[in-house]
């Protein structure tokens, strides 16, 4: 932490400062956003069907699908 005379120097510079340098050094100091990566997914899907019954097969996973 700057000494007080030294923050209170960049407050006022800070103060002074056109918006954009402000959004800038708002910027630096944000916390990084987890940024989300996509991801694929595979899905097969099995329908059955027997008279009156149905059978219904689901299958997901990174594995490949043949």
């Amino acid at each position: 932490m700057p000494r007080s005379e030294i923050q209170q120097a960049l407050d006022t510079l800070h103060e002074k400062a056109p918006e954009s340098a402000r959004r800038r050094v708002a910027r630096m100091f944000r916390p990084p956003v987890d940024e989300v990566q996509p991801q694929a997914l595979r899905v097969a899907i099995a329908v059955v069907v027997r008279d009156s019954q149905v059978l219904l097969v689901c299958r997901r996973g990174d594995g490949a699908l043949s």
